[in-house]
């Protein structure tokens, strides 16, 4: 997903991952993870935006967005992850 720097596009995949989670009975999704990876030997990379702390905000923001909707009757309720420092490393 980061690798495309698009807000709208992101937004647009978590508004379907909202409907499909509503449609099996899901209030709560446990994403996105906002972390910034500053070292690729980290074993959870794959999971964020990316290095870049300008484009890990624009599309956790538009993922947030995505998932809870326009309103609380239909949306998700989006868990913002791991975002104090969970992705540092520090080399002894």
């Amino acid at each position: 997903m980061a690798s495309t720097w698009e807000p709208a596009l992101v937004e647009r995949m978590a508004d379907v991952i909202r409907t499909q989670m509503r449609a099996v009975g899901a209030h709560q999704s446990l994403a996105p993870v906002l972390d910034v990876v500053r070292d690729p030997r980290w074993g959870r990379v794959e999971e964020t935006f990316g290095e870049d702390p300008h484009l890990v905000a624009r599309l956790g923001t538009a993922y947030v967005q995505g998932l809870q909707g326009e309103d609380f009757q239909t949306g998700i309720m989006a868990t913002g992850k791991h975002f104090v420092g969970y992705g540092v490393t520090r080399a002894v």
